[in-house]
């Protein structure tokens, strides 16, 4: 009889220890389920509001913009360049040019490209001091704004296009190309995402951002502002596989111990 008893309570004590384990099984997949957001990061990027340098209401920098280089690889700008026009630069838009004057802070960035539509594209680039990992999901978002044609400067007139690109190391890894409608006085909000797996060809890479006049189509100038990139940590789906058949098996081990008992 005392033996039928410590048999009884023995399968008593595997049920309830196939139940917490069970539990246990439940609550770390909930817990890796909300890993990415507990994990997101806002990355550096040097300038992302273009608020340097410092300049006055309705003034704009020639060719200056700190942590932004041109992206010109045909030398499109060369000669204009050479003669001081302006290509980019930091501008700080009064309320008559945006409502709001800019999205962040007082400035915006510009690309002012006096070329016929058709011709290559011409942006601003930076690269970062953070390199490509694996798991992680990658997303930019930047303003973008069509300038309108404001105290008779006509030549404003138009939208010639943009691109928002992430690249590593010289990689492109994914753009928005010009897909948004912008209409005059506006800014939009351009965002794109892209995640690795554990393999990709370009882990250890440095991020790069490229924001680019695109001359697909008449007009001359675009403006960007608050440029921000987010990583943000996922599960290997390996980790997610192992715990979800930890799941189950604690679960068929309880419903097997439940039917011997009956």
């Amino acid at each position: 009889m005392l033996s039928t008893t410590k048999i009884m309570i023995s399968k008593k004590i595997s049920a309830k220890i196939a139940y917490i384990t069970a539990i246990c099984a439940a609550i770390n997949i909930a817990a890796i389920t909300k890993t990415p957001t507990a994990n997101a990061a806002s990355l550096s990027i040097v300038n992302a509001g273009f608020e340097e340098p410092i300049i006055g209401e309705g003034e704009f920098t020639t060719n200056v913009l700190p942590g932004w280089t041109l992206y010109d690889p045909s030398n499109l700008t060369s000669a204009s360049i050479g003669v001081g026009e302006p290509i980019y630069g930091a501008y700080n838009p009064t309320a008559d040019v945006y409502f709001n004057e800019a999205p962040e802070g007082n400035n915006v960035g510009y690309l002012y490209l006096t070329y016929p539509p058709g011709s290559v594209a011409v942006g601003i680039s930076q690269t970062l001091t953070s390199l490509l990992t694996a798991n992680t999901k990658y997303t930019l978002q930047v303003e973008i704004a069509n300038i309108p044609p404001v105290n008779g400067f006509t030549i404003l007139d138009g939208f010639p296009g943009y691109a928002i690109q992430l690249l590593a190391g010289g990689t492109l890894l994914t753009q928005d190309f010009n897909s948004l409608s912008i209409i005059e006085g506006a800014f939009v909000t351009s965002s794109i995402s892209y995640t690795t797996s554990a393999n990709n060809p370009n882990l250890g890479q440095a991020l790069e951002i490229r924001l680019l006049n695109i001359l697909e189509s008449d007009g001359i100038e675009i403006n960007f502002d608050n440029v921000k990139l987010d990583a943000t940590q996922i599960p290997e789906p390996a980790s997610i596989l192992g715990i979800t058949l930890g799941f189950v098996s604690a679960s068929l081990a309880l419903k097997k111990r439940k039917m011997i008992r009956q």
